[in-house]
């Protein structure tokens, strides 16, 4: 007889419910997402999305997702500058997902908005990663650890950096299939009810919005990538 699935998270929207499911399965773990939860007792929709597994693997289950929902810290163990390139060596206390750059160091306090951008990875030592900034003034603090949060998959960094693409400024026209777009960089809604009168730059099967297109690609920022 087939296990009783169990709801092991919670979602507000299909895609991390997906991207969570994809997670349990590489580690073997067959996972179902149910986008129809409705409430026990009293019957309605609860406009959330269930990622559900079989009871005997919830415990591994729960444990993977918190890990995998876990922002790696980032110990400074030594910062450099050079004309206007910044070197920093990172100790991590595990090992951060790919790419690992670009990323952001965070400091953990809260109330802080300091912040330092990491461009790309120039050596990979095991217990280190050493980064390179460009044009930036700030740098982090050597013996303060921080929150490392990477700015995007290997699909979203390919987006940014295969010159090859042709990108297209287009408007985004609303159909009965589909109401919206989400920039592939930042997830932004492209709407024709958006800031942005719903334009956009398109390869033919992504969007990016016109802040991401301008920021990340038309300015040549592909090049501080390597």
């Amino acid at each position: 007889m087939d296990e009783t699935l169990v709801t092991v998270a919670m979602f507000a929207d299909v895609l991390p419910a997906e991207l969570a499911k994809a997670q349990l399965e590489a580690e073997g773990i067959a996972a179902v997402v149910d986008e129809g939860a409705e409430h026990q007792l009293w019957g309605y929709a609860l406009g959330v999305v269930r990622l559900k597994v079989r009871e005997s693997q919830r415990d591994r289950a729960s444990e993977l997702l918190d890990v995998a929902a876990r922002k790696p810290n980032a110990q400074v163990v030594a910062c450099s500058r050079e004309g206007d390139v910044t070197r920093v060596v990172l100790k991590f206390d595990m090992l951060p997902s790919e790419p690992a750059a670009p990323a952001t160091l965070y400091p953990p306090a809260e109330d802080s908005d300091e912040r330092f951008d990491l461009h790309r990875i120039i050596e990979a030592v095991p217990d280190a990663l050493t980064f390179e900034t460009y044009g930036v003034d700030v740098q982090p603090q050597v013996g303060a650890t921080y929150v490392f949060c990477r700015w995007w998959d290997q699909d979203q960094l390919d987006l940014v950096k295969n010159e090859s693409i042709v990108w297209r400024r287009e408007r985004f026209e609303r159909s009965d299939a589909v109401e919206y777009e989400q920039c592939g960089l930042c997830w932004q809604e492209i709407s024709t009810a958006g800031a942005d009168s719903g334009f956009g730059y398109m390869d033919g099967v992504h969007w990016v919005c016109e802040r991401c297109y301008d920021k990340y690609i038309a300015s040549g920022f592909r090049k501080k990538l390597g």
